[in-house]
């Protein structure tokens, strides 16, 4: 529980129902985020280091998710995969932005909100926040927060991140929209697949009752993307199986050691592959609202909620051929030469299906008395990330076992031919390319695969009770 401390929602609460007071009301200085102008006036106002987007800025982003729009900030990194357990190859694969780092540090230390509630961490072993999950709509402003001030939650090490939701009071009364969106991805058409996407999102706000003392703002949105994108090994995986050796060696060891004196990166050779696409689509659904009661002009109470859902559905496979690597005295030189001499051909399928949702709900008030300003709420955040049905499987042809005799295939001479932009062109033998497009029915089963499931989720639940004092003139000690 932070005490004597700002908390967003409340203060936006604030903000919105002292914009509708009648003109008789005393008010402060109010700080209503409505356009571009006026976000960046809120930055050079601020006591911190802060970046705002507005809906405005919102509504000329080419993106579809909060993530990638928050790249347009300074300050700002996007990542798409995870930085500990989730995520790897299949996860960047997706060409989505998923989660967020402020001043270039790891997205586990940003803290993410929703109208002030502290978003639920679902992801496993991670405090990251899926911020994939949500649509560059339904949005008031996102506050973006590079360090903290005493009356903000100590969990933000790399910075906090606020995503307001609008209220019926700061819009125009009967206000509606309705938006549609379509999106065609390139690398997927040109594998051959859907490529084909779209959405489509609503809000509406209505003021009603007495005197227009109730607020109701919902918003909803729907969409589709299906994507494929290349795969390729990292550099760990190229070593252990040993993808790259010395054109020419001081040494006849395999991996051969640099001669002395000859440029090290010019005599790198390829001696493996391990490349591979990914298929699939993520489809997501939601929405936000905010019910607000402006009992008098002292009292305020409101209710918000946020929830979205998305469910992905991928498949993945990696092609690898790795190359034993033996070594040739050339007299003419002294080297030992490279020359590789047999073959695995390698396939790896897996699937990386994932279910993930976050919401939030929080009930609170704001009555203002003199000076002071009062705001007690309580809140409720869920997340989840679940990864019901994960296959993996591979498939080689020199597979033995109790069940299987595989053999290698005969080689001789150097992997990979370049053409004249340098991009290396693997020189398979027939065999090699009999193997590759007949994998599913000419490689052996390596083991018997494996099936698994995961579910992680997190739940919050909590109270605050802030308090501000107005000081009129200064603060004399």
């Amino acid at each position: 529980m932070a005490l004597f401390s700002m908390v967003a929602a409340a203060q936006a609460a604030a903000q919105d129902r002292t914009a509708a007071t009648s003109e008789t009301a005393e008010v402060g200085e109010i700080v209503v985020v409505g356009t571009r102008n006026d976000a960046m006036r809120t930055q050079m106002r601020s006591d911190n280091a802060v970046s705002v987007m507005s809906a405005e800025d919102l509504e000329h982003t080419a993106v579809h998710n909060v993530a990638e729009a928050l790249a347009l900030l300074p300050g700002v990194s996007v990542q798409n995969t995870g930085n500990s357990f989730f995520g790897g190859v299949d996860g960047a694969s997706r060409g989505e932005g998923m989660f967020v780092g402020v001043r270039g540090m790891n997205s586990e230390f940003t803290l993410a909100l929703i109208n002030g509630v502290n978003a639920a961490q679902g992801m496993p072993y991670s405090r990251q926040v899926q911020l994939s999950l949500l649509p560059p709509s339904g949005l008031k402003t996102i506050v973006v927060n590079k360090n903290s001030t005493a009356d903000m939650d100590g969990d933000a090490i790399g910075g906090t991140i606020n995503f307001v939701t609008p209220s019926a009071f700061s819009m125009a009364d009967d206000y509606a929209s309705l938006s549609v969106s379509g999106r065609v991805e390139s690398r997927a058409r040109d594998y051959d697949e859907d490529g084909l996407g779209g959405g489509v999102s609503g809000e509406i706000a209505r003021r009603f009752g007495q005197g227009d003392q109730f607020g109701l703002y919902v918003s909803a949105f729907y969409d589709k993307r299906n994507f494929a994108n290349s795969m390729i090994a990292g550099l760990m995986a190229a070593q252990n199986d040993g993808g790259w050796a010395y054109l020419h060696s001081a040494t006849d060891s395999a991996a051969g050691v640099n001669p002395e004196g000859m440029d090290q990166e010019a005599n790198l050779a390829l001696t493996g592959l391990n490349v591979g696409v990914s298929t699939g689509y993520t489809e997501r659904f939601g929405g936000n609202f905010s019910l607000d009661w402006r009992a008098d002009d002292s009292l305020d109470v409101y209710l918000r909620g946020s929830y979205a859902f998305a469910e992905t559905q991928q498949n993945s496979t990696l092609n690898q051929l790795i190359q034993n690597r033996a070594r040739v005295s050339n007299a003419a030189t002294g080297l030992y030469d490279l020359n590789l001499t047999n073959s695995s051909v390698r396939m790896w399928y897996t699937t990386n299906p994932e279910d993930a949702d976050l919401s939030t709900l929080t009930f609170g008030a704001v009555k203002r008395h003199g000076a002071w300003t009062l705001s007690p709420s309580i809140f409720y955040s869920y997340g989840g990330n679940d990864r019901p049905d994960h296959i993996e499987a591979s498939i080689r042809n020199n597979q033995s076992d109790k069940y299987n005799t595989g053999t290698i295939l005969p080689y001789s001479g150097l992997f990979a031919g370049y053409d004249a932009d340098g991009y290396p062109i693997p020189l398979l033998t027939p065999a090699q390319q009999n193997l590759v497009n007949n994998s599913g029915s000419a490689l052996l089963a390596r083991r018997a695969g494996q099936r698994t499931e995961q579910f992680s989720n997190q739940q919050k639940v909590g109270a605050r009770f802030d308090a501000q004092y107005d000081f009129d003139g200064d603060v004399t000690p």
